[in-house]
């Protein structure tokens, strides 16, 4: 005859999943970090707070192709009434700016490139058309229909990340996004916790690898593959 009582003893001496886990998870030490590129990093937990030692973007730069101008000297400009600058310049990405602007000229500039002393907008090539450069004259002029605001498509130094901010939390699993953050502070190697060696063991008569010949009264072993898939995950 069933005892109910000795049952309830059982029960009793048995553990819950979250009480098993917890046991399991207490005896799981982590394992020391290891310094690896950033490009084997991915998927990876970082073992170190990530601090940036520049400001992104390092200088003030252009957001479009344009014109580096002086937002007071186009406050009239429109397609009824255009202004007509000299183009005294041209700065493209990477480049260090060597002339400082002047009132009623303007400077070239592409996307990236660092806004020279004297601006404070860029205007957008949309908004203009430029003459053929002048070899007699050794100059070139452009015709502006648009004007702008002071600050008018330039991206600030820091506006992204500034110095000394830190950017990265301890911990974080590391993707795309989060390796591409480190490539854009000039960081190429960094600290992640060493991934563990897994080992599965599927036991049981009636297995067989999948891939074999299916025999009846056999299944075809699917634990082990869920498993290691989840492990790398």
């Amino acid at each position: 005859m069933f005892n109910r009582k000795e049952k309830n003893k059982f029960d009793e001496a048995m553990l819950s999943v979250d009480e098993a886990l917890d046991r399991i998870l207490k005896q799981i030490k982590i394992l020391e970090p290891k310094a690896v590129s950033i490009a084997d990093s991915l998927d990876c937990v970082l073992a170190e707070d990530i601090f940036s030692k520049i400001n992104v973007p390092y200088s003030d730069n252009s957001a479009m192709d344009g014109f580096a101008v002086i937002a007071d000297n186009l406050k009239l400009a429109s397609e009824s009434s255009p202004v007509k600058l000299k183009v005294i310049d041209s700065i493209k990405a990477g480049e260090t700016p060597k002339t400082k602007l002047k009132d009623f000229t303007v400077i070239r500039i592409m996307t990236g490139g660092s806004i020279p002393k004297g601006a404070d907008a860029i205007l957008p090539f949309e908004y203009t058309k430029e003459e053929p450069f002048d070899m007699e004259k050794n100059n070139s002029y452009v015709t502006i229909i648009k004007n702008v605001s002071r600050g008018d498509y330039i991206r600030l130094s820091g506006k992204d990340v500034k110095e000394g901010e830190k950017i990265l939390n301890k911990g974080v699993v590391l993707g795309p996004a989060e390796i591409g953050l480190i490539a854009s502070i000039g960081i190429n190697k960094i600290n992640i916790f060493r991934k563990p060696i897994v080992s599965i063991l599927s036991t049981g008569d009636e297995l067989i690898d999948p891939g074999n010949e299916y025999s009846q009264h056999m299944a075809y072993d699917s634990n082990t593959s869920l498993i290691a898939a989840s492990v790398v995950r």
